[in-house]
């Protein structure tokens, strides 16, 4: 193999042009490695080719999303509209309908044109999932239908990107005083419908296509990462999006944002004091103080979010059995999460809490909960 002497490129990675100059040693270094080691010739593949690919890949991809996304709205609907009361000021009017609209801001180009293809929506709002059961489910709303009308606002050829840019905010209006009048285009011709609407706590959800065993919350979003929902039961997911809409509906990530930028603090005041940075150190801390305790708590709160919407809490606890092997048992100086022996022995206690609590009639809050309800901290 060929041998770069990095002392002899160095002074060619200088001065104004540094980044041109750097790529351009870079495919240099390439091709000579290449020249120099090339003893097979594999197939070459054609930009159309390539292209061909891409474009079934982004296709399969997009359609994987969309049966997932309506399994995992499925599960979650119980979950938002029946703890409104614990989900406080959160609340919104949702219909329980998704769609996917032409004027989003997909990137890459190519992943926008599949969506295009895949819809054939013709520049129209295209309805990707009805939850089962909810106010849209019942007034007839279905997968694939295509939206052209809302209120006297109509879709038109002439009018399409007058119509997609003014589509969500009235969406949000209708949605807001309790009633949506849309026209739906499907079969050939437009059906016209009227969809309620019910509260539900106001998180949204997402997917994203990661492969990780992975769930998270910035607050107000949800995102189940595929490697997970691909590794769970329907049970285990609803189990997950309980304990992120717990996060929310305690409002940890504003408290742990709070901390980390106090570390920040502490880290330029030091650097401020003693000329020494160190290493983020203190954000680090502040970021990871409590954070167990968090997620102790979304645990907890996560089995009543599930009993409230009429789900059976017994044997949640399982799912940490089957998660063992991918957390580590490290008794770290502050660890971020429990292990997932001590979140099967708090699931297991919590569910038993439950039950008692619903053998005397009491009222299903988290113990501690109702301060935060009346507007405590």
């Amino acid at each position: 193999m060929l041998s770069i002497n990095k002392t002899l490129l160095r002074p060619l990675l200088l001065g104004a042009s540094e980044h041109r100059l750097t790529m351009a040693v870079w495919v240099l270094v390439q091709t000579l490695v290449l020249a120099g080691c090339g003893s097979v010739s594999p197939p070459v593949v054609s930009d159309s080719e390539l292209e061909a690919e891409l474009r079934h890949q982004l296709m399969e991809q997009s359609m994987r999303h969309d049966a997932y996304l309506q399994v995992v709205s499925d599960l979650f609907w119980p979950l938002r509209i029946h703890n409104t009361a614990i989900c406080n000021k959160k609340v919104r009017n949702t219909a329980g309908f998704r769609w996917y609209s032409p004027a989003s801001n997909v990137r890459p180009k190519l992943k926008k044109e599949v969506l295009q293809d895949r819809y054939d929506h013709n520049a129209r709002p295209t309805v990707t999932a009805v939850v089962e059961g909810s106010p849209a489910d019942d007034a007839g709303m279905q997968t694939g239908d295509y939206i052209v009308a809302i209120g006297n606002l109509k879709w038109s050829s002439q009018n399409e990107k007058a119509f997609n840019r003014d589509f969500p905010k009235r969406l949000k209006r209708q949605l807001k005083e309790g009633t949506l009048q849309l026209g739906l285009f499907r079969d050939g011709e437009v059906v016209e419908v009227t969809v309620g609407t019910v509260k539900a706590c106001a998180f949204d959800l997402e997917i994203s296509q990661k492969s990780a065993l992975n769930a998270t919350t910035n607050g107000r979003e949800i995102t189940m990462y595929m490697g997970l929902l691909q590794r769970l039961t329907e049970d285990e997911i609803q189990t997950v999006l309980a304990h992120e809409l717990a996060h929310c509906v305690l409002k940890h990530i504003p408290r742990t944002t709070s901390r980390i930028a106090l570390g920040v603090g502490l880290d330029l005041a030091i650097l401020a004091y003693s000329g020494v940075w160190v290493g983020a150190a203190m954000t680090n801390v502040m970021g990871r103080v409590g954070s167990k305790a968090i997620e102790e708590e979304a645990d907890y709160v996560s089995m009543y979010l599930l009993a409230n919407a009429g789900l059976d809490t017994a044997n949640r606890e399982s799912i940490w059995r089957k998660l063992m092997s991918d957390t580590e048992f490290r008794e770290d100086f502050l660890p971020t999460h429990p292990n997932s022996a001590e979140r099967y022995i708090l699931l297991k206690k919590t569910h038993e809490e439950i039950q008692a609590k619903q053998l005397e009639d009491g009222a299903l809050l988290p113990n501690g909960m109702s301060r935060r309800l009346a507007g405590g901290s």
